[in-house]
């Protein structure tokens, strides 16, 4: 079984490892794990000096292959982009232009097409560089050599990368700002000018041509001019980190449509917005957004206060008391009935809703980006307007007037004359506060019947006796009480009868 200390690939890879990659020292066992290291020491001395003045892949393999190494293709072809790895072979392509590594692929016979030893840059450009990078990097290069010309190629990039990301972010925040304020480009002659200066480092340090001519083309940037745009840089980038935000909020509030300002607030607001038109010296203003926070806290304060008075409760108390009065109950037990309509009741409880909804749900703290609430839409100095509850009384008022009238027809008292249930209703005179209490269920059936359309006919007995002479069975004489009952009218069984 293995150690867990030994490193562990799939058994493909890890055949290759052990058996190729570690005897050439590219591959090296570091607690557990593989980790790439360089090409032994003198395998690469007799390679750099094979290829001295150039050669081709081809025949370096060859070569390799029959001295006293005796290395495989694949073995040499390791080697090989170990040495590229490091700069101390510098790869040509057949127009014998040198390749960076970033273009080199495999496999490495169609991706080369000769071999040279790699460059080392002279000492006065070597010292640029370290300055360079440590200027951008903050990081120490070593003495030259191979390897930190790669690593000094290595740190550039990786600034260029991650600068240019957050220069991207900072330009995008402060074009926002531009449109936001209706500024013009020369309203932020500092800002631009950076930007510009920066744009112009990171084509300088673009990922072109291989490690030597990148590092002297680096090296012709003019330290003292990169000091003076980083400066700017920092300090553009660390104003837009803390103002971006607040300025954009601020001046959305104070141009917002719905905004009502406080008179008291209203030379304050004119004051920031007149500052908010200064270009870019709103960045360096150190009133500024005290001032906006101020005024933003204010507004906030008295829209608060503005809000909780216009939706107290208190004001719907009188409409929540008629609600559950006796008068809305009867209505109700009205509105059931179904010989006759009586929709004073929905129309009440529509009215009702209506002024309910009024009510906010919530407490007037404003949102960030809010300049009245997005429940109400209230604006500040905005009232409230609610309907008179005594309104919405009278329509109840009014409903009672109906049944009371419709309760005095000759056909409706005489059909509820006739069961003893009904006798409180008939004597009702006609007070709302006094309703409910007769309107039992057993009322509000008889009522239904009451209230039911019918005829009333009349009937004269004398015909009917003078027809009952000719009869001599039960069958005629119920034949012609029938005839006589309906007389061709068609009567249903509520049709009433008078007789004549």
């Amino acid at each position: 079984r293995r150690p867990a200390e030994e490193p562990y690939f799939s058994a493909s890879v890890e055949r290759l490892v052990r058996n190729i990659a570690e005897p050439l020292g590219i591959a090296k066992n570091d607690k557990g794990r593989w980790k790439i290291s360089g090409l032994r020491e003198d395998l690469a001395t007799e390679i750099k000096a094979f290829v001295h003045k150039g050669s081709t892949l081809s025949t370096i393999e060859a070569h390799f292959s029959k001295n006293e190494w005796g290395l495989k293709s694949e073995q040499t072809t390791l080697a090989i982009c170990a040495l590229l790895r490091s700069g101390e072979l510098s790869a040509l392509d057949n127009k014998g232009r040198v390749l960076p590594p970033s273009q080199i692929g495999m496999p490495l016979r169609r991706a080369i097409h000769a071999l040279q030893p790699g460059q080392l840059l002279d000492a006065e450009i070597w010292s640029a560089v370290q300055q360079l990078v440590a200027l951008l990097t903050h990081e120490n290069l070593p003495a030259l050599s191979f390897a930190s010309q790669e690593r000094a190629r290595v740190l550039l990039l990786q600034w260029r990368d991650e600068t240019q990301a957050i220069a991207e972010l900072s330009q995008a925040r402060l074009r926002q700002l531009q449109r936001s304020f209706n500024h013009t480009i020369s309203q932020w002659p500092q800002a631009e000018t950076t930007l510009q200066n920066l744009a112009n480092i990171f084509n300088k340090l673009s990922n072109d041509g291989e490690t030597v001519s990148y590092l002297q083309s680096a090296s012709e940037l003019y330290l003292d001019n990169l000091r003076e745009t980083l400066t700017h840089w920092q300090t553009l980038q660390s104003q837009l980190e803390n103002s971006h935000a607040e300025l954009l909020a601020i001046h959305r509030l104070l141009v917002h449509s719905s905004l009502s300002t406080p008179p008291e607030l209203q030379d304050l607001r004119h004051a920031i917005l007149q500052q908010l038109e200064s270009g870019e010296a709103i960045l360096e203003d150190e009133n500024l957004l005290p001032q906006s926070q101020k005024w933003r806290e204010e507004y906030l304060r008295m829209y608060r206060d503005w809000h909780a008075a216009q939706h107290d409760g208190a004001r719907w108390n009188s409409l929540r008391r008629f609600q559950n009065s006796d008068e809305l109950r009867a209505m109700q037990r009205l509105s059931t009935l179904a010989s006759r309509s009586f929709p004073q009741h929905a129309e009440i409880q529509n009215a009702i809703a209506e002024e309910l909804r009024k009510h906010c749900v919530r407490d007037g703290v404003l949102l960030p980006g809010e300049a009245t609430c997005n429940a109400c839409n209230l604006r500040f100095g905005e009232r409230l307007a609610l309907t008179d509850v005594r309104e919405i009384e009278a329509m109840a008022a009014n409903g009672i007037i109906a049944f009371h009238r419709a309760l005095q027809k000759e056909s409706a008292r005489d059909y509820l004359a006739r069961h003893n249930a009904s006798t409180p209703l008939l004597q009702w005179n006609g007070e709302s506060a006094s309703l409910l209490e007769v309107l039992s269920d057993g009322v509000l059936q008889l009522l239904d019947d009451a209230f039911k359309p019918r005829r009333r006919v009349s009937r004269n007995s004398g015909e009917l006796l003078v027809r009952f002479q000719a009869c001599r069975t039960k069958v005629e004489f119920e034949k012609v009480f029938a005839n006589w009952l309906d007389s061709e009218e068609n009567l249903s069984g509520d049709d009433e009868i008078v007789m004549g």
